[in-house]
């Protein structure tokens, strides 16, 4: 009689390095989120990267000077808001201006990229099903990943490295944080 269990590759299609930080960090929710499609709501943290890549998105691929891709950065925030009032969500909001102003000031000599969330597979010794990220920006000689946190870290954090070292193994250029 064949079992009832289904393997994981029947389960899911592919994982990712952000799904592997969860294992990590959680099994349970893992499990949850991955097998049980249970959907967690990211809130205004989420929404400022998501903005911020909105934002630095009109000055690299439109060239847009950098206070104007501010309004941009506002309005896909406030799309992710969906007119919501809150302490977090106006405190998140008024960060917006500092963390796009980080962003664009390295950003502003760079090329337009070839590519935005660009697609990234591989297979991977031990792992049953492929690996699959989504790098923010490709150019023909390196690989880019915007990151967004409250405070700059001394270092890259572990987690964030993992990603951009598959970015860069699987585009065979090198990649940055």
């Amino acid at each position: 009689m064949p079992s009832a269990r289904k393997s994981l590759s029947d389960r899911i299609a592919h994982v990712s390095p952000s799904s592997l930080k969860k294992w990590r960090e959680c099994p349970a929710m893992w499990c949850l989120h991955y097998l049980y499609k249970f959907d967690e709501d990211y809130g205004p943290k989420a929404w400022r990267g998501l903005a911020v890549e909105a934002g630095l998105d009109a000055v690299l691929f439109q060239r847009i000077k950098p206070d104007a891709a501010l309004a941009i950065a506002q309005q896909a925030f406030d799309d992710k808001a969906m007119g919501e009032v809150r302490e977090d969500i106006e405190a998140e909001r008024m960060k917006l201006g500092d963390y796009l102003q980080k962003a664009t000031t390295k950003a502003i000599d760079w090329p337009v990229p070839l590519a935005r969330q660009v697609r990234m597979e591989a297979a991977m010794d031990g792992v049953p099903v492929p690996v699959v990220g989504y790098a923010d920006y490709l150019w023909p000689d390196v690989v880019r990943d915007l990151k967004t946190t409250s405070a700059m870290p001394s270092a890259p954090r572990p987690d964030d490295l993992i990603q951009a070292s598959f970015y860069s193994y699987v585009q065979h250029v090198p990649a940055e944080l």
